[in-house]
């Protein structure tokens, strides 16, 4: 947290459970689908590049930047405010992804299991 500078509570508890979002999402929809598939562009992997990025930004330029105001839709925030919101989006996205994609397997499955029960006691 020190090396965004986020000193408010509600930012430094964003900060935490943006990036863990898609690592508990992909992890939840592996257990349930079975398979570990990630998209060229995936939460995981850019969570952990968006740390890393953050980090090297703060030593290359100082962790002035993080207060550093931006200019956005006419509204003005501090570059760890605009992060913030970027990265709780991603980890909203990848997180209704992973859901819609449990439900569609299991619902496949279910699916599979009726037909295999009517097959077998003769109703289709």
């Amino acid at each position: 947290m020190a090396t965004v500078r986020a000193n408010e509570p509600w930012q430094q508890a964003l900060i935490w459970i943006a990036p863990n979002l898609a690592f508990f999402a992909a992890s939840w929809e592996e257990y349930h689908t079975e398979k570990f598939v990630l998209p060229v562009i995936n939460g995981p992997n850019e969570g952990i590049t968006a740390v890393a990025v953050a980090h090297l930004l703060t030593a290359a330029i100082g962790p002035s930047i993080w207060t550093t105001p931006v200019e956005v839709a006419g509204t003005s925030l501090s570059f760890i405010d605009l992060n913030i919101v970027l990265f709780t989006m991603m980890g909203a996205i990848t997180l209704l992804a992973s859901v819609w994609t449990v439900i569609q397997e299991v619902d496949a499955r279910m699916h599979g299991k009726i037909a295999a029960a009517a097959r077998r006691t003769g109703r289709l």
